[in-house]
């Protein structure tokens, strides 16, 4: 991903979990960090999490759009939710689009 104001990229690895948000229900989690073609190694070791709700789940990530930004869309559901009421429509909905910015701050 683009560093904001910069020519610098990094890698972050995202992982979705079930369960382990906040609030219940799934989260993602995310890493920044280098990857060398075959191995990925986190800056840190701080999880950093992409939201306090419960439904967020598997989230998708475009780059390079036409407005060249940067964009996630998750499954807007749980995997708890989905075990229960498998036939509803709501396990086909997906979030909004969620704007992605990496900052580097001092």
């Amino acid at each position: 991903m683009p560093v904001e104001d910069t020519n610098e990229l990094i890698w972050v690895m995202y992982i979705s979990i079930n369960p382990g948000a906040p609030l219940g229900g799934s989260v993602g989690q995310f890493y920044p960090g280098t990857f060398n073609g075959t191995h990925f190694e986190a800056f840190d070791a701080a999880a950093r999490i992409d939201g306090f709700g419960k439904d967020n789940y598997a989230s998708q990530f475009f780059f390079g759009t036409p407005a060249n930004e940067s964009i996630s869309l998750g499954w807007a559901s749980n995997v708890r939710l989905a075990l229960v009421l498998l036939d509803l429509p709501k396990l086909r909905s997906r979030s909004l689009g969620s704007p992605i910015d990496v900052l580097r701050l001092p």
